[in-house]
């Protein structure tokens, strides 16, 4: 599979419109992109590789085409073409980039994107976990597991690369505290063996840790492009590991939930 790419019209604005006081050359070019007001503002403004595709260079006031390869696909996903992006070099808009074509199916991008979009979300949560109250953590965890379940559930499948590496393990957050009270249940290891009737001591810690380890394993692949190792990893570890533990730590959030007073 491809990495996700955008062909465009690049436009830049003249020097007269406080554009760029001189040209972009051949060498991949790295402005940001206005994805537009669906992301929080720390996140509109995302970066890209430009790479010309006709002539040496690109003067200001003048346009070409040239292709776009997104540094943070999950972003992306909604861009379609007829979009028209404004280009800046940090604050400083510099120019307009409209979308021609995009070289995955908006579909296939949209699930992937939607994982992405949620799996940096539950790793973001999880480093701060530890300063939460427990009712609130407990609530929010439940909430990113539900996110993350559910996108999980819906990752496509690849095959990986011939040359796939082995990522590195990943630790946990140094000031993780667990989930008092809450951090120990019970649950049944085959929910379809009429036999097992034995209730088996589950973690809510080792439960969360896991998802994140498996996640951050997958992001190892992700962050340096190899997209399809990446989504292999997570649809093979959500099958096979990840999401076990995401859902019988649900059923007993569902309960912890209930039972947590506000204030805790």
């Amino acid at each position: 599979m491809e990495r996700l790419a955008f062909t465009v019209t690049l436009r830049l604005l003249p020097e007269s419109e406080n554009g760029r006081r001189g040209p972009i050359g051949r060498d991949v070019y790295h402005p940001l992109f206005d994805l537009g007001g669906r992301l929080p503002l720390e996140e509109r403004l995302s970066g890209a590789g430009v790479r010309l595709l006709g002539g040496e260079s690109l003067e200001p006031g003048a346009e070409c085409t040239a292709v776009l390869m997104p540094i943070y696909l999950e972003h992306w996903d909604v861009i379609q073409p007829g979009a028209i992006l404004p280009v800046h070099e940090g604050l400083k808009l510099v120019g307009h980039a409209t979308v021609l074509d995009v070289n995955w199916t908006q579909e296939f991008a949209r699930v992937v994107a939607a994982f992405v979009r949620a799996a940096r979300s539950y790793c973001s949560f999880v480093a701060r976990a530890p300063l939460i109250p427990l009712g609130e953590r407990l609530r929010l965890t439940r909430d990113h597991l539900l996110s993350l379940y559910a996108a999980g559930s819906a990752l496509p499948p690849v095959e990986p690369s011939s040359d796939t590496r082995q990522s590195p393990d990943f630790p946990a957050p140094a000031e993780w505290v667990g989930f008092a009270q809450f951090e120990y249940y019970w649950e049944v290891f085959d929910a379809y063996d009429p036999e097992d009737t034995n209730g088996l001591a589950g973690s809510l810690s080792d439960d969360i840790l896991d998802v994140y380890r498996d996640i951050r394993s997958g992001f190892w692949h992700w962050d340096k492009g190899q997209i399809a190792d990446a989504i292999w990893e997570w649809r093979f570890s959500f099958a096979h590991h990840w999401g076990r533990h995401a859902a019988g730590a649900l059923l007993a959030l569902h309960q912890a939930c209930a039972q947590a007073k506000p204030a805790e």
